[in-house]
């Protein structure tokens, strides 16, 4: 049972963390009817689907930035065009996944390894079927708890073992989003990613680029952007130029200053189908701070693909609204 909405807190691992209310009752009254909770907030009690009475809802991709949803769909010029040929988009996934995330501070000090073990039917529109399975620490004991969600029609359902009723939350509500990117999209983001765009391609085509041949088949494509003085590389793709598949080995980020921002590397390719290519395993590190890579708190991300069927845009997805469940679903 969850007694209020969802709050977000700052943690090393930047997940937002709910806990249930021990000290209430759960919620009590009839099905149906608007009841108040915590802070404010009002949700209804509701026996079957949480569609039928959730409020007004608006369908979004809750991965997908103004940035994002700008690209063109494909790339049709440039040198990462035959990148983007050989590891397309995919239209969805049913994937079974390791992601982990490890932060380090200023003192180069990690605070533990955060592992989720997902499950998932993925879609490119942002629909999806989750279960998450995460480490926890109950009376000094190492258990796994078992989380599952569902993104549908504009409103996002969760259920956990712990809790005592389902709860549905409309993505129009105006804390929503900060929550959901801090939480559970802590371990589905990268597999959105691996999906749609593994090694961050910007998919326009008016964008510049130098490539450089380098030592041992590798080709060096570097996105450059205009400055009053002339440019700079904000992106740089290292690629196997070995085969013609053009696998990247590698991606980098700089800021403006010629700091480096993130860093990426792609192993273990396989051919998920005819002509189609993903790396099974993506290695990521993210400089916080104006130091970059020479000093300061990073986060380093993993992701290891164990399984993938790939799905269609209309694919059925499994789902929660079938489950005899009793759900809290919020209203504001």
């Amino acid at each position: 049972m969850r007694c209020v909405p969802p709050q977000k807190s700052s943690t090393f691992d930047f997940s937002a963390k709910t806990r249930p209310c021990p000290d209430l009752p759960p919620p009590q009254g009839p099905l149906g009817e608007l009841q108040p909770g915590a802070g404010g907030s009002v949700f209804m009690l509701w026996k079957g689907d949480p569609l039928v009475a959730s409020p007004a809802l608006t369908a979004t991709n809750p991965f997908a930035s103004a940035y994002d949803l700008a690209q063109q769909a494909n790339l049709t010029v440039g040198p990462l065009a035959p990148v983007a040929a050989h590891h397309p988009r995919l239209a969805g996934v049913r994937v079974l996944a390791n992601v982990s995330t490890q932060h380090f501070g200023p003192d180069g000090v990690s605070d533990g390894d955060h592992h989720w073990r997902v499950r998932s039917d993925l879609l490119a529109s942002g629909r999806f079927y989750s279960e998450i399975t995460e480490p926890a620490t109950l009376e000094g004991q190492t258990v796994s708890t078992v989380a599952t969600a569902e993104w549908s029609e504009g409103l996002w359902m969760e259920s956990n073992v712990e809790m005592e009723y389902a709860n549905a939350y409309p993505t129009s509500l105006p804390w929503f989003q900060s929550v959901f990117q801090d939480g559970w999209a802590s371990g589905l983001r990268p597999v959105y990613d691996w999906t749609t765009n593994p090694f961050d391609i910007p998919y326009f085509d008016s964008i510049q680029y130098a490539t450089e041949v380098g030592i041992g088949n590798k080709l060096y494509v570097r996105r450059l952007h205009p400055t009053q003085s002339g440019s700079y590389c904000g992106q740089e793709f290292t690629l196997d130029a070995s085969t013609a598949h053009l696998h990247p080995i590698a991606a980098k980020v700089y800021d403006s200053a010629g700091r480096l921002r993130k860093a990426t590397e792609f192993r273990d390719y396989v051919e998920i189908a005819s002509g189609v290519w993903r790396p099974m395993q993506v290695l990521t590190t993210n400089y916080m701070n104006d130091g970059g890579a020479q000093g300061g708190s990073k986060v380093i991300s993993s992701l290891r693909v164990d399984r993938i069927t790939l799905l269609e845009p209309n694919s059925t997805l499994e789902t929660l609204r079938d489950d005899d469940l009793t759900w809290q679903v919020w209203q504001n």
